[in-house]
């Protein structure tokens, strides 16, 4: 399918926006419908793996946070801070 890339050029289609293609614009711009679906089925398999990465990321995000939270008393009924 690197026949294709000519056409998304000249599209000015980037990663980003080749995402973002549904199935009207992709045949608007030309792709032979035997590719289509190739095409469809390979950009629904990067979205759902940037997806999942995306997911990995907030989790291991939220992660981190957890263990550098401090108690909401600490501070405010420490004994030793009050003397």
């Amino acid at each position: 399918m690197e026949e294709y890339s000519d056409i998304f050029a000249k599209n000015n289609i980037d990663g980003n926006e080749l995402l973002t293609m549904d199935s009207a614009r992709i045949k608007a711009i030309g792709v032979q419908p035997k590719h289509q679906k190739v095409l469809k089925k390979k950009l629904k398999e990067l979205r759902s793996e940037m997806e999942k990465q995306e997911k990995q990321r907030l989790k291991n995000r939220k992660g981190s946070k957890k263990g550098k939270k401090v108690p909401f008393w600490k501070g405010k009924y420490d004994v030793s801070a009050q003397q």
